[in-house]
């Protein structure tokens, strides 16, 4: 063998172990039978005889006018005793508020406007100016567009109140615009492997990025880190980190049917400034090394996690390119062309995982069955997928090296209801509240 032909067997290793890992991720709930049932919530009602502990809800909203007052409704109707929805709008955000004024309109007992000050805008700063406004035992997050189960609130409590060690609960979340743009597929199934899969598997492990929406922390294990970093553009994953480092304890509760509902950006230039940030803020978690504080395993689970996407970048694009050139520049002997097919063995793996993913979705949206569409665009989506998030990683690379930590929102249009963009007014909510017809909002 020469050099060369090293160069192309350490490729298809690196490529297989790359494929490997992302099958082992998302096939935990396929790893052991009791798996899944462990992922089941407890109960939709109160525990007998136990005390419901006090919870509040934050909600950052900026520019979200079109989606956000039907959100809080549906909040409000959880029916939780003493729950606290809160919509953070920023002072400069007038139609955003005047959203979150129509729900505060109607349940003025339930809905506690906060006004965050901070500039520039992000995520974050509006968590941050938020919890001192809170004096729950238990602090949920949800992004402005989403649709909660009903009841999600009492199972939540439950999972508190049955383990006093717990000190973070992080629910599923679905994309079900499956109708959207050539990516809405492959997003959806890779939500829907993530958050049924890769995420509880991680928690296993114990060390877990926290979702970004559809968590509930309890409000000691909050204060005990700080909050929220408001420099970070991914506070969810940096929160995370430095919830593992106290020995914070953190469950994943998952269940198709009880999936917090959202959408996917609405345009691949959404998609990608979305990444960005994302890429962007794991790139911080590293950077500030919080994570070496961990014990050895979770340092490297962390540094696989929070690596995630250069290993992608390097498996999906750079390496399978290289394979390729000194396949068809060389004459390579039979034993390396027959290794070079291990990796594709593994990515079949992969797409069966995907296909039962992306059937569990259309079960779960409607009772319906997968189509054949649905498998074109799953697969002929691959490529220009990796492309994507190749482009984001290069972009996020980039930004940071010139510093650029600006917060770049996803836009979000209500693409996943049925009133998609509807901009309810007050008007209106009064004539559905004197008629009690607002319960068509559940």
């Amino acid at each position: 063998m020469h050099g060369i032909d090293y160069l192309f067997l350490l490729c298809v290793v690196l490529t297989t172990v790359a494929a490997v890992q992302g099958v082992v991720f998302n096939s935990f709930r396929w790893h052991s039978p009791g798996n899944a049932a462990k992922m089941s919530w407890s109960g939709a009602f109160p525990v007998d005889g136990g005390v419901m502990p006090s919870m509040a809800i934050l909600v950052p909203a900026r520019h979200e006018e079109q989606v956000l007052t039907e959100t809080l409704l549906k909040l409000c109707h959880q029916d939780y005793p003493g729950l606290v929805v809160v919509p953070i709008v920023g002072h400069d955000d007038p139609g955003t508020l005047a959203a979150a004024e129509a729900a505060a309109y109607l349940y003025p007992e339930i809905v506690k406007i906060v006004i965050d000050h901070s500039w520039p805008k992000s995520k974050p700063k509006a968590l941050a100016s938020a919890l001192p406004e809170v004096e729950t035992e238990i602090v949920g997050v949800l992004d402005a567009e989403d649709d909660v189960a009903p009841g999600l609130c009492y199972r939540v409590a439950n999972e508190f109140l049955a383990d006093p060690e717990i000190d973070v609960v992080q629910g599923g979340v679905h994309l079900v615009n499956l109708e959207g743009p050539w990516f809405a597929i492959r997003n959806a199934v890779e939500y829907a492997l993530w958050y049924s899969s890769r995420l509880p598997y991680q928690a296993h492990l114990g060390f877990m990025p926290i979702g970004g929406n559809t968590c509930f922390f309890r409000r000691s294990a909050v204060d005990a880190v700080g909050g929220w970093d408001v420099e970070s553009l991914a506070e969810d994953a940096d929160i995370g980190v430095r919830l593992a480092a106290t020995g914070a304890k953190v469950t994943v509760r998952y269940d198709e049917a009880l999936a917090t509902r959202e959408e996917s950006p609405p345009s691949t230039s959404g998609l990608v400034r979305q990444r960005v940030r994302w890429y962007q803020g794991f790139i911080q978690i590293v950077r500030k090394r919080e994570w070496r504080s961990l014990s050895l395993k979770r340092q490297l689970l962390a540094l696989v996690t929070l690596a995630a996407p250069f290993f992608q970048f390097l498996s999906a694009l750079m390496l399978p390119g290289i394979l390729l050139f000194v396949g068809l520049t060389r004459s390579l002997s039979v034993d390396l062309v027959l290794a070079a097919f291990v990796p594709l063995f593994v990515e079949l793996v992969a797409l069966v995982l995907e296909f039962d993913a992306l059937a569990r979705l259309r079960r779960t949206e409607g009772g319906k069955r997968i189509r054949v569409r649905d498998v074109f665009w799953l697969i002929v989506s691959i490529i220009p997928y990796q492309l994507v998030m190749g482009l984001a990683l290069v972009l996020a690379v980039f930004r940071e090296i010139r510093g650029n930590h600006s917060w770049a929102k996803t836009e979000h249009v209500g693409s996943h209801r049925e009133h998609s963009g509807q901009i309810i007014d007050l008007r209106e909510l009064e004539r559905q509240k004197t008629s009690a017809s607002v319960k068509a909002y559940r």
